[in-house]
């Protein structure tokens, strides 16, 4: 939970942040959505179907948005090369541009 606390606070070194935590976690993530449409489990909705996949989805864009928060952070507080503190930030906007946009379009 203190690891949480200090990602949260931008207290975790950019590039484990950004490679780590949102990169790789949101790959995760991104190959369970992937591995679920692939196996059908989207093609027949039933109640308990619905509530999972609503489940999933919140889940999954509350830990994508987490994580641009933490990455935007952690980028501040960066103390190497500006380009990487620029280019992370650059990152989060495109990304929570794309995100609500495609959220918008599916609800």
């Amino acid at each position: 939970m203190e690891f949480i606390k200090e990602l949260w606070r931008g207290n975790v070194k950019l590039v484990i942040t950004f490679w780590i935590v949102s990169f790789i976690g949101n790959a995760l993530f991104a190959t369970l959505g992937g591995f679920l449409e692939g196996i059908g489990f989207y093609d027949q909705f039933t109640n308990k179907k619905q509530f999972i996949i609503l489940s999933f989805s919140i889940i999954f864009i509350l830990f994508y948005f987490f994580t641009l928060v933490c990455v935007w952070k952690s980028s501040s507080k960066y103390t190497g090369r500006t380009l990487w503190a620029t280019l992370a930030k650059i990152y989060v906007v495109i990304g929570a541009f794309k995100t609500i946009t495609a959220t918008v379009e599916v609800f």
